[in-house]
């Protein structure tokens, strides 16, 4: 099989006839190809663009991990459509030409807001053998939430990269986050900390930026790591101040 070059992937988009055990991470790159001409779109393009380079880096390290990209994009009302005529739909106005996906890119049209509804997502996922999601893509409040909360109640394990995220505004991004932390258990991160290939996050490569309480979205002060909140809900290690965030049932911290 053909690799790119220091990197572990296939050179086609192909995916078992059956379910694959395993314990493999995915990165999900949501409605990235896009034409932002929505409303609010001019609020969104600048956090968006941002995201952008986060989005490109983790794809890069993806391809060195072997991890699976799959990119999970809006049909823009277009029923008849199919990767290519999405990527040819949006043209010269996608924020980066890098982002477009490359042929072993996997590629989900959705109808609505979330990666699972009407979708095979949950069909590929099993025959990848992936069990964690790492999200990003835009926008953070809208259709990265609504995919993480599907993902949750199916027991997926999730990252958010934050800097990978983009929302119309500060707030409404910081919102989403603090939802898909304190409830869907999400472990959110900064992209360049991110581990692509299993659990958890490298908190050695992560800045310290605090954490934020479950309810109102205030940051804590200390390391930018998220805990899973056990029964009593402490924090594993008890070991001083810090958000309280939910494991979903038969996920792994």
């Amino acid at each position: 099989m053909n690799k790119r070059p220091g990197g572990g992937r296939i050179a086609a988009a192909r995916a078992p006839m059956r379910d694959q055990p395993g314990d493999r991470s995915a990165l999900l790159i949501i409605d990235m190809i896009n034409r932002f001409e929505f409303g609010g779109a001019e609020r969104i393009v600048p956090h968006a663009r941002s995201a952008a380079e986060k989005i490109l880096r983790l794809r890069d390290r993806a391809d060195k991990a072997a991890t699976p990209v799959i990119y999970v994009n809006d049909n823009f009302g277009q029923w008849h459509s199919q990767r290519s005529a999405l990527v040819e739909y949006v043209g010269d106005r996608i924020l980066d030409p890098a982002l477009r996906p490359r042929d072993d890119d996997y590629f989900i049209i959705k109808p609505q807001f979330s990666g699972f509804y009407a979708t095979n997502l949950q069909v590929l996922l099993p025959k990848l053998g992936v069990s964690r999601l790492i999200l990003c893509g835009v926008a953070t409040d809208i259709c990265v939430l609504f995919t993480a909360a599907d993902a949750a109640m199916r027991d997926y394990r999730l990252c958010i990269p934050e800097d990978a995220v983009a929302a119309e505004s500060q707030d409404r991004h910081d919102v989403a986050l603090g939802i898909m932390g304190a409830h869907l258990g999400a472990r959110l991160c900064l992209a360049d900390g991110c581990d692509l290939g299993g659990a958890g996050i490298d908190t050695d490569a992560v800045e310290d930026e605090g954490s934020r309480d479950e309810y109102t979205g205030q940051a804590f002060e200390g390391p930018h790591h998220r805990e899973g909140k056990t029964d009593s809900g402490r924090t594993g290690a008890e070991a001083g101040p810090g958000p309280r965030w939910r494991t979903p049932r038969g996920a792994r911290p």
